[in-house]
């Protein structure tokens, strides 16, 4: 009874004393006595620090690579035939019709005309070639700096054979070309062409007549005779 009495004093003492008959290893709270923080100082509760949100950049798709255009004069060109096949309907008027077979090219040697020390390439499409004359297109070597290949499309022409002259137009060697036009060769018409900076463009022509349909004093000296 003694032991109630003494307890219910030191509960009224917390109350009205703020503590101070509490020994100093315990405090006070409104729910009883407990045991004291070792820095025995009042904690203000903090509010917790945000956490920023993760945040992961999607990776841009990948762009695909833009279809580079059709070469120029003045770009290389890394696949002749698949420039050739590009370019034939506008130089020919006439789509390149062998292009399922395996093998539609014919590639033709041109001797040098830019001065590389390289011969330049000529496409044909094979099925198009008649008995002698054949459609072409012109591709030149052209070295670049280092010694890199460049080849460039230089022009189109019809042709049962082409010549490369001394003469010279900004910085290509001229061409001649003989279209045969039957009478056992000796009709046709020769074409000198020159570089004009973009392709290859006729000069001047010379017409030869078939030999069968009689003499020709004016027959001119380039013209294939009857021998």
């Amino acid at each position: 009874m003694r032991h109630a009495s003494a307890l219910m004093l030191l509960y009224m003492g917390c109350g009205l004393l703020g503590c101070a008959a509490v020994d100093e290893a315990e405090r006070c709270t409104l729910d009883g006595p407990v045991e004291a923080r070792a820095d025995d100082e009042a904690r203000v509760p903090t509010r917790p620090e945000p956490v920023p949100a993760k945040v992961t950049l999607a990776t841009p798709a990948a762009t695909p690579a833009a279809t580079p255009p059709r070469a120029t004069a003045r770009e290389c060109v890394l696949d002749l035939e698949a420039d050739a096949a590009a370019r034939w309907q506008a130089e020919f008027e006439e789509p390149a019709g062998a292009a399922e077979d395996e093998s539609p090219w014919l590639r033709v040697e041109l001797p040098d005309v830019d001065g590389d020390g390289l011969p330049e390439t000529m496409l044909s499409v094979t099925d198009q070639c008649g008995i002698a004359n054949c459609p072409r297109l012109i591709y030149v070597s052209g070295l670049a700096r280092g010694g890199a290949r460049c080849p460039r499309f230089v022009g189109a022409l019809w042709s049962a054979y082409e010549e490369v002259l001394p003469a010279r137009q900004r910085g290509l060697a001229n061409l001649r070309t003989y279209l045969k036009n039957g009478c056992a060769g000796t009709a046709g018409l020769f074409t000198t062409y020159g570089f004009d900076g973009e392709r290859y463009a006729a000069m001047d022509s010379v017409d030869c007549r078939c030999l069968a349909d009689g003499p020709d004093p004016d027959r001119d000296p380039l013209c294939p005779g009857d021998e």
